[in-house]
Parts: structure tokens; sequence; C-alpha cells
């Protein structure tokens, strides 16, 4: 992790990541990180950092925090009071330590929060560093999976019903549920949701390295982050809450549905499949592969579902392409180069994509509704007869040119000499903005 604003070439903190899973010995290759993604604003979920590999098991670290970054403070102070309420006061003593260490870090980072008195609604905290002497950061993980109330056997890896590698990954934090979509190289996503909190773990005896400056203070530290492999016990849906809250458990996943896009066997199976969140409507993620971008909007959501009194019954996620550059078994691999998802100030979503020909395609989104895919001709791009025909303008010629009114009124030989504030000056005035309204304002418009 780097601060920009510092240094650009000496990271702020480092993460030496040793995944171990139970009864395995993976290689090097095997067990590559291929990516990963900061948790949402949910407890300690805002300072976890979920890492994929390429097998499909997931990791996470938490805590992880920029130095300087802000937080509200009601966020804080929510999770500072459920350590004292669920880790101090518990009868274990596993848990009585890992609160402790956690209620430090809290109490370190954002000094204020040891003031509750003075605090508000509106106050911002910001992060400052720190570091424990003699403990680093647990690699949990792999995160198991939980389906109906049962853990699976063994610690099968994520991607077990899933063909290919996994290439991309994405948390979302929809209302009460945090959701993890795990891509695919076959096209099929997989999605899966914690179906318990994080809470942060540390491995006591393992010292970080820390860096300091001419003046003896900290301003970076590296650790090493290894599985805890005295304890892989999974947390059970119905186990009560004072048999796993605090005792360093990773929290399992609840499978949600696996999702197959059903993109040609005949593409690149190295392609990249990115993942996208709506930033209007959580609950649609926007995938982009070698034939367009797809939508998936997900319909149920356990916890969501649970909170809000609704008795919804499991329905698969919708899925839709939104355009697609497949005619038929015309195919031509990874058109787009890039693709974002934005929101405007009047409440819509918009899609932008960025072609291999360097043109921008930009989409609006409204609503639900499943809609026809706009198709995207290629050809005339990629054909060997129209090598030498140039790229289409993007910009009019009419608006390169600029205005063609002139804007120079006719001006009286003594219109130095006139006053601001008198009639002829307010008039002159007057026409100037007219002027410059009709024509420089309305052509910016146009722009």
């Amino acid at each position: 992790m780097y601060d920009l604003s510092s240094d650009l070439e000496k990271p702020e903190q480092e993460y030496y990541l040793q995944p171990v899973e139970p009864g395995r010995s993976h290689s090097a290759a095997s067990t590559c990180p291929v990516g990963f993604s900061f948790g949402g604003e949910h407890l300690w979920d805002r300072f976890s950092v979920f890492v994929l590999f390429s097998d499909g098991s997931i990791y996470l670290l938490c805590p992880v925090v920029p130095i300087g970054s802000a937080y509200r403070w009601e966020a804080i102070v929510e999770i500072y009071n459920d350590a004292h309420t669920f880790g101090l006061k518990s009868s274990n003593s596993r848990a009585v330590s890992n609160s402790s260490l956690a209620i430090a870090w809290l109490e370190s980072t954002f000094p204020e929060i040891t003031h509750q008195d003075s605090g508000g609604t509106s106050i911002m905290l910001r992060a400052q560093l720190y570091v424990p002497f003699d403990a680093s950061l647990c690699l949990q993980g792999p995160l198991c999976k939980v389906c109906h109330g049962e853990e699976d056997d063994g610690f099968e890896s994520q991607g077990s019903k899933c063909e290919g590698r996994a290439v991309s990954f994405l948390y979302n934090s929809i209302s009460k549920d945090s959701v993890l979509v795990t891509a695919y190289s076959s096209g099929q996503l997989q999605i899966d949701a914690l179906a318990d909190e994080i809470q942060p773990v540390w491995i006591v005896g393992s010292a970080p390295r820390l860096s300091v400056n001419s003046h003896d203070q900290i301003h970076g530290f590296a650790m090493i982050c290894e599985s805890n492999t005295d304890d892989f016990s999974v947390v059970k849906l119905h186990q009560p809450l004072d048999q796993h809250v605090w005792l360093g458990h990773s929290p399992p996943l609840l499978r949600l549905a696996i999702v197959d896009l059903a993109l040609p066997r005949h593409t690149d199976s190295d392609s990249l499949l990115s993942l996208f969140a709506d930033p209007l409507i959580p609950e649609r993620i926007f995938c982009m592969h070698g034939g367009g971008v797809d939508s998936i909007v997900l319909h149920f959501l356990p916890f969501t579902s649970q909170t809000t009194g609704k008795d919804e019954s499991v329905r698969a996620p919708s899925v839709y392409p939104v355009f697609s550059t497949c005619h038929g078994h015309n195919y031509l691999p990874s058109p787009l180069s890039g693709f974002v998802a934005l929101a405007d100030p009047f409440g819509y979503s918009w899609i932008v994509g960025v072609t291999s020909s360097r043109e921008c395609i930009v989409l609006e989104t409204k609503g639900w509704d499943a809609r026809l895919p706009h198709h995207i001709d290629w050809e005339k791009f990629t054909s060997d007869e129209v090598q030498d025909v140039d790229t289409p303008d993007i910009i009019s010629k009419e608006l390169l040119s600029g205005p063609k009114v002139v804007l120079v009124p006719q001006a009286s030989p003594n219109l130095r000499a006139v006053t601001a504030d008198s009639i002829e000056g307010r008039s002159a005035l007057h026409q100037y903005f007219k002027l410059f309204q009709e024509n420089y304002v309305e052509y910016a418009h146009k722009v």
C-alpha cells in the first residue's frame, strides 16, 4: 500500500501472504493471488481486504487501514463498543485476548475514540499509524462455504464447482449482506455471502518489520501474514453467539448462486473477466468479457430479507446482456479495452466502455427490466478491405471550428469614457452579455 503524496517508490505498508491450507501443499503457481477487493461500509468490513487466489480460494486480512483515511465517528464507536460488550466480558480467555488486541488497535489508530462524550454524529476520525510490536495480522482463510446450515466436508476450495481458474473478484455491500463474486475463465460466476461478521485476528509472537525516519518516528511497516494452522474450525449458522464470537474464526460463506454466462467455447480461455457494481442499484453487477457486457441482478439476499421481514424464497439471479459483440457465429475476442459504471446527480446510472479502436460507448441504464442487447458491428474495423479507412470523427467539425459569430459589437468612440453604472454603460454591458450568452454559453453546452 502506497501513499503517493509522500513517497512514490517506498510503500507505506507491506503484507507478505503465506496461505496454508490444511492437508495440502500447493505450489507457488497454483496459489498465486489474482485479485483483491476492499470491504464496504459495514462493521469490520471497512478495515478488511479480500484476496482471491487462482484456485478460487478466498482469504482476508483485518484490520488494514490507509494512514490518514477518514471514517465516521459512529461507525468506529459501534465496533469499539461491540469489542467491549462481547469480547472483554466473555468467559472465554481467547475471546478476551482477541478483543483486547482489537481495542488497543482502535484506541491507537483513532485516539479520539476514548473520549466518546465529546463525539458527535458529524465528526470524522482520521486513522493514525499504529502497528503492534509483537504481533502480525493473520491471513484468515481459506473461507469455507456452508449450505443449509452444514459446512462442506473438508476444506475444499471455492472453485470446486466451477470450471477453469479464478480470474476476477468483487466485494459488494448490499444492505445487511456482504456479497463476494468470483469470476472464472470458463465464464461462470460464483456468488457467495458472508454468513458471519468479520473480526480482526492477529498472530502474537510474529513481530513486524518497522521503518523509521531520522527522528525515530515510524512511517512504514512490513509483516508476514500466515494462516493460523492451529484452528481451522468453521462457524455453523445456528451456533450460539458465545461459542464463536471473538474466537478468531474465519467467517464462512453462504452460497447464493452459480451463474453461467454461456460464453462461446472457442474464445480465448485466458481472457479476463472484469466485475463492476452498479453505483445506484447495489443488487446489480456488471461483467465485462470478450463478448460484451452482461448484467446480473440478485433477487435474494439472506440477511437483508430477514431483517426487512420479507419471507422470500430463494430466487436465481437474472442475467441479460447489456450489449453484445457476438453476431451468431461471428465472434471477435476482447473488443473492449475498458469499462466503468457511473452515476449522475439525477439518479441515473450509466455504463461507459472504451473499444479497441479507441471509440467510446455510453449507455444509460434505467430500472430493472431486461432489454434487448445493443449489438455492435466490428467487421468494419477488422476486415482487411477497410484497413485504410479513416476512423470516423468522434467530435463533429462544427464543434471543433468553434463559434462562428465574432463577438465584436459596434462601439462608439467615446465608449471608454462611459462609466459602468450609467445608462449607456449598462446598455453596452447588456449587449456584451447577450452576445456572450447566445454564442459561447450555448456553444459550451453543445460541446
